[in-house]
């Protein structure tokens, strides 16, 4: 074989290749966008004092630490930051979660201590306001961890909480409490599958992508089993809580049916959710 004859290049390597380098280059435009999303807990100083401020900027720095001694971040990591970044710019200014919905991304320190990666501000009406946490997870990460935790949540009638919040329906700025939240998960293929549209700047296709009707079955799905839940383990509050968000979720899971057809839904993601959910059933 002379120097210049090309040697054959398996055509299944050579998409291993190009997955990688979708997976890499979109992983990088995602730190920066969720770097850039994210609430700056400093802006807070007025509002809590700079000493308790500073005290969760060590906390966070801490974990950082602890996370960068744990090694190389790994495929599955990527992934689940790749999806939040994707997620957030597609309910924050698309249509993903309906067009009266707005996204904030929480800061790191909520992101780490209350497991909360998005607030959602739905608008019910002109007075009204249905908040909802978003805890997001690729499939290869810890859903059942993160269902648990709402279920501790509910049983001690103590829903998630966000210490840095900013709405971007009006003038409110600081805790929010007692917020009703969901886990959103989808699997590996599916986000090379969306990072590629998002690298290629295909914003018509990410607006138009089926996910966003499987991401609101998800919720559904969730806030539906709490609900049933909290009713059966006595806290009524707690149950009607989830029953509001519900109802409003309800309205956006309708004009998804009818945007999407029934078979371009019910994916990994909502099977994987409805199998961890079998640790809210009453004995």
């Amino acid at each position: 074989m002379s120097f210049h004859e090309r040697i054959p290049f398996d055509a299944r390597e050579e998409r291993e290749i190009d997955r990688e380098v979708v997976i890499s280059k979109s992983y990088e435009k995602a730190v920066t966008c969720i770097k850039e999303a994210e609430i700056d807990t400093q802006q807070f100083a007025s509002l809590y004092g700079a000493t308790a401020v500073q005290a969760d900027t060590t906390y966070v720095k801490s974990m950082e630490q602890k996370f960068s001694e744990e090694g190389t971040v790994h495929e599955a990591q990527k992934l689940g930051t790749i999806f939040e970044a994707i997620l957030h710019e597609q309910i924050a200014y698309g249509t993903w979660l309906g067009k009266n919905s707005k996204s904030q991304k929480t800061s790191r320190f909520d992101d780490i201590k209350n497991g909360i990666d998005e607030v959602v501000e739905i608008e019910v009406d002109e007075t009204a306001t249905s908040y909802l946490g978003l805890a997001l997870d690729a499939t290869l990460g810890s859903t059942l961890e993160k269902l648990t935790r709402i279920k501790s949540e509910i049983d001690s009638e103590r829903l998630g909480t966000v210490k840095y919040f900013r709405s971007k329906r009006g003038d409110f700025r600081g805790e929010l409490s007692q917020i009703p939240r969901a886990v959103i998960t989808t699997d590996a293929k599916t986000i090379v599958e969306l990072a590629t549209l998002w690298l290629e700047k295909k914003h018509k296709e990410l607006r138009a992508h089926p996910l966003q009707q499987q991401v609101v079955e998800e919720i559904a799905l969730q806030l539906e089993q709490f609900e049933h839940y909290a009713r059966e383990t006595g806290k009524e509050a707690i149950a009607e809580t989830f029953a509001r968000s519900r109802a409003v979720i309800g309205t956006i899971q309708k004009e998804k049916e009818e945007q999407f057809p029934r078979t371009a839904h019910g994916g990994i993601g909502v099977g994987k959710i409805k199998g961890h959910l079998n640790i809210f059933k009453v004995q």
